[in-house]
């Protein structure tokens, strides 16, 4: 089975004045709108992860998982495109063992 491996529109560049704001379209991916990933701007670069790329975080929200308040939770935070693609793919794998 074919699982999505990149963002569809350009990768937008960080704006650290926009921090917490999103970067990008929200994307369902497989015509599928359970899962986004949404790129979401932040803050310079954190000296205490140095892990992390710069640019923006990207985020994959699971809507049929709500939060305490009711809206979709988050299930992937990562750093780099390739990484939350990555998550997405084992977010499918499981589901599709269950």
């Amino acid at each position: 089975m074919a699982y999505p491996t990149s963002y569809p529109w350009p990768v937008p560049a960080n704006d650290p004045s926009r921090a917490g704001a999103l970067a990008g379209r929200k994307y369902f991916p497989r015509q599928c709108t359970r899962y986004a990933i949404y790129p979401v701007h932040r803050r310079e670069m954190d000296a205490y992860r140095p892990d992390h790329e710069a640019g923006v975080f990207w985020f994959i929200t699971d809507a049929e998982t709500p939060d305490s308040y009711g809206h979709a939770s988050i299930v992937g935070i990562a750093s780099s495109e390739a990484a939350i693609f990555a998550r997405l793919r084992t977010l499918y794998v499981d589901r599709e063992e269950a």
